[in-house]
């Protein structure tokens, strides 16, 4: 049985700049809700798009600077293309630019995106959306996902409430986040990845941590078909959660510059707020997570468009 133990945590000592309105409280900008899915373990976004067109893109951490469309959605826009060579990804070679992007309260005009077939992509081809945003798209911002009420809010103004955890993010390549965790007592580095719906250990890492390596053919336990790893306790500062079974990468560099890559399975306890200020936060709230009763609050009310 997974167990998730929550400690205490400071409250009011902690500026977030991205969340933080230091205004006064009359000029404080209004919080809008959009809508947000939670669909096979990964959040999916409402955004606007040219000639009126509403669709859900997926929020990916892991993706770092990255905005990528599918090709029905480029055709559906009548977009022109251009083909690129990107040493950085080669995988992907067309180009176009989107006339604006918007998604709650952040807007932008003129994106660069790449374009892909998400049918031949394994991560994508489950899930209906039309496009991916990386944590690079909302550098400054201040992001709300209340998974339990099914709503996400980019002007998330407000200081740190009683029982959130404030986890300090740093900024990586090409847009990606990471954190400290603990498995097991050690510190180890975690890539932060909405993308993913599993967490994955990178093998280098299990073996200098002593932690099995479980091959499916002896599976008696855990997730079935792929190399697993058991995680006695898992550690996000006063959060604790045990007995978990994650996947084992095929190769360390599956888990660039890291050994963990924290996955949707374990962050979907929590309602999350990233602080994308140069100085970067994720806030866990154990009251906003899947599973955990949702809220009649007015301010959870989705604010019409």
């Amino acid at each position: 049985m997974r167990r998730i133990l929550v400690g205490l945590t400071m409250t009011g000592s902690l500026v977030l700049p991205a969340c933080h309105w230091v205004g006064q409280p009359e000029g404080r900008p209004e919080e809008i809700f959009v809508p947000l899915r939670v669909e096979n373990g990964r959040l999916s976004l409402e955004v606007a798009l040219p000639r009126r067109l509403r669709t859900f893109f997926l929020f990916d951490s892991g993706s770092g600077d990255l905005t990528l469309i599918d090709r029905s959605l480029s055709r559906e826009l009548r977009l022109h293309h251009e083909v690129v060579d990107d040493a950085q990804r080669p995988y992907l070679n067309i180009e176009t630019e989107l006339g604006f992007l918007e998604a709650g309260s952040v807007g932008k005009e003129d994106v660069m995106v790449y374009v892909d077939d998400f049918d031949h992509r394994e991560h994508l081809a489950d899930l209906p959306v039309s496009g991916v945003f990386g944590a690079g798209f909302f550098r400054g911002e201040c992001l709300f996902f209340d998974l339990a009420n099914g709503v996400y809010s980019s002007n998330h103004p407000r200081g740190l409430l009683p029982g959130q955890v404030p986890l300090a993010l740093r900024w990586g390549p090409q847009a990606t986040l990471s954190l400290t965790v603990r498995v097991n007592g050690q510190e180890v580095k975690a890539l932060v990845d909405t993308g993913s719906a599993h967490t994955y250990v990178a093998p280098g890492f299990a073996v200098r941590a002593g932690l099995r390596i479980q091959d499916p053919s002896d599976a008696q336990s855990g997730p079935q078909g792929r190399r697993s790893v058991f995680l006695p306790e898992l550690g996000l500062e006063e959060l604790t959660q045990s007995d978990l079974w994650v996947y084992a990468a095929d190769r360390d560099r599956d888990v660039p510059h890291a050994d963990l890559r924290l996955g949707m399975d374990v962050l979907q306890n929590y309602g999350l707020i990233f602080d994308l200020s140069p100085e970067p936060y994720l806030v866990l709230d154990p009251s906003r997570g899947i599973g955990a009763s949702a809220s009649n609050d007015p301010e959870f009310e989705i604010v019409p468009e």
